[in-house]
């Protein structure tokens, strides 16, 4: 392929040749699609067990962009951590009880509610755990 002022010129032999525009770059939209589809596949298999052509499979996306996937895991496991903290925040703040024992059930009952909501996040959150001590290291150090 030849490159001529930021165009590409693709030659398909026998005298045919194709002018190709710039490739769209990996933008932060379809990162954030990737991000949303990931930590299925890293809940299944963890992140020792998923290979970046499964992740390419699973998002649609080419294996090119998985260069870090131990980066990606651990995004993905924060961006679990943000939503059910998110989800917890907003159980908590629509407790409304008269009496310090019916609050602390009422915070257990929610705080076990969203630990069940998927159990996708806990099984990613044990990933997480068990296979990147770093990011447990992190997790209960800045947590």
């Amino acid at each position: 392929m030849k490159q001529h002022s930021g165009l590409k010129l693709r030659d398909y032999g026998a005298g045919v040749s194709a002018v190709v525009g710039p490739e769209p770059p990996f933008g932060l939209s379809r990162r954030a699609d990737v991000l949303r589809t990931a930590p299925a596949q890293f809940a299944i298999t963890g992140l020792h067990g998923t290979t970046t052509f499964a992740l390419a499979q699973a998002t649609g996306v080419s294996q090119v962009h998985f260069r870090d996937k131990t980066q990606l895991f651990r995004e993905a496991a924060e961006m679990n951590i943000e939503a059910r903290l998110r989800l917890l925040d907003s159980h908590l703040s629509a407790i409304v009880v008269e009496n310090r024992i019916g609050w602390i059930e009422s915070m257990a009952q929610a705080t076990m509610m969203v630990c069940l909501a998927d159990a996708a996040n806990a099984v990613l959150m044990s990933w997480a755990l068990l296979e990147d001590p770093e990011f447990a290291t992190d997790l209960y150090r800045n947590g």
